[in-house]
């Protein structure tokens, strides 16, 4: 009987270790996924900062002048 409660121990513990290292590999790639976001949305802004002041040198749209706004 002690070398099935044994097995039965030693079973439960390399499940919860198992279970462990799963968690901490699903939670470093939500970490890389949401790292990854964050660079293609810089990617993108700058892009896009690309391109309005091609606009503005085009005169295809006003710049904008921090402070002078309509507020």
């Amino acid at each position: 009987m002690d070398g099935l409660k044994q097995s039965l121990v030693k079973l439960v513990r390399e499940e919860y270790s198992l279970a462990g290292s799963v968690m901490a590999n699903k939670a470093a790639q939500a970490v890389s996924t949401t790292n990854k976001q964050e660079e293609n949305a810089l990617a993108v802004d700058k892009i896009e900062l690309k391109d309005l002041k091609s606009f503005e040198k085009r005169g295809l749209v006003t710049p904008i002048q921090e402070g002078h706004g309509n507020a």
